[in-house]
Order: structure tokens, then sequence, then C-alpha cells
């Protein structure tokens, strides 16, 4: 029984040195506190009183550290390397929809339906509160969608450069998209970078956000 307490000792011992028993690294392997921190057991040789067991594990574990040249993107010392981000999803091959809020749907329809020539798509009432319209055109990759809650003010545009630009690149086809919003009442108005008055029309909806009617072809 004697014997095998001793040998329980010494094992416990021998574990003993070989972890940090107090300070900011205790519990911590000493030879993993000499990859992530050698200046630390330096400090700590030099300021601590140490029995000679833990001193003399130290001193090794410093002797055997041999330091590595860290590169960029390379984990902290006894940190795994973070896998590679898997390829993006291809969003290009998504439908769009953007989405808002309006405190003025009927006028609001009006002016994309009635002036820009959209179909209402679909439309719904009193879903979990809120009541909306997508309009588009079918076979196309957006389509907008104005929501209404009831009791929720929305606001208006928080700048006059919030814009949506469709590129028109057909002359004949961009002048009849004009005269079409003017003959429902929407004239253009100044825009804020003088960049789309160059070639193109700008006009506001009822909530203060912006429709560019570009005359030129965005590349593909």
């Amino acid at each position: 029984m004697k014997n095998e307490l001793e040998c329980l000792r010494k094992e416990l011992d021998r574990v003993e040195t070989r972890i940090m028993p107090f300070g900011t690294f205790q519990g911590v392997r000493i030879t993993d506190v000499a990859r992530m921190h050698p200046a630390y057991l330096l400090w700590v040789l030099t300021t601590v009183t140490l029995q000679p067991p833990l001193r003399d594990e130290i001193i090794r574990a410093l002797r055997h550290f041999t330091p590595r040249r860290w590169k960029r993107g390379d984990p902290p010392p006894g940190r795994a390397k973070e896998k590679p981000m898997e390829p993006p999803a291809d969003l290009g091959k998504a439908h769009l929809r953007v989405a808002r809020p309006t405190d003025s749907m009927d006028a609001v329809v009006k002016f994309y339906r009635d002036g820009l020539g959209f179909t209402a798509l679909g439309k719904f009432e009193d879903h979990d509160g809120f009541d909306g319209v997508m309009l588009g055109h079918a076979g196309a990759g957006f389509h907008l969608e104005f929501t209404r809650k009831q009791g929720h003010e929305a606001g208006r545009a928080p700048t006059d450069d919030n814009l949506l630009v469709f590129y028109v690149p057909d002359r004949e086809e961009w002048e009849r998209a004009v005269r079409r919003m003017e003959a429902h009442g929407f004239n253009a108005v100044e825009p804020v970078n003088p960049y789309w008055k160059k070639c193109g029309a700008t006009f506001c909806d009822p909530d203060g956000y912006r429709v560019v009617l570009q005359n030129a072809s965005w590349p593909t």
C-alpha cells in the first residue's frame, strides 16, 4: 500500500510540474505557454520563487521552444486554423424583390403602375397586420413590393438621392416612357447628382424616393 501511494505521489508530481499551477496561464501546459507567451515564462523564472521540478520544467520548455515565423492569416498559437469559407451562392440567378413600407399606398401604386407602366403581380390584406402589393413585369428578374402596417408611420425617403435607376437604351422607348410619366401628371425633377440629368430624367414618387429613366445601356 505504501509503495502504491508513493508511486501515485510521484505520478502527480510529474503531471503537476508540466502544468502552470498559478497566474494568468493557470491550468495550461507549460509547453503551450512557451509557444503562446515565452516572455511570461521568463518573467516567472526571474521574479517568482519556484520549486525545483517546476523551475526545471519551465527551463526545459523554453530551451526546446523554437519561434516560428508567423504569416498573415495564421491563427494565434494554440488555436486551430479556421476552415476556408465555402464559395458564395450564385445570387446572380436569384429573383430580386425591392421592398419598402409606405404611408401612401394608393398614390404609390398609381405612380409605379400608371406612370411607369408596371403590372400588379399580387396583393394581400391584413397578413399579420400588413397590407401589401407587388408591382413589376411578368418574367422580369425583379419586382417591387410596397407594404403598409396599421398604426405604423413609414415616413418619407431619408434623402433626395435614394434612387431606382432603369436603363433604357432605345431612344424612342425612353421618350415614350418619359411622355407616359408626364401624361399621368408626374413631371421630371432636378436630380441631386447632375450625372443623372445628362442622359436621363428623374421623377419623385409620393414618398420622396426617386426613379431615374436613364437613356443608356448597362454592360452585361
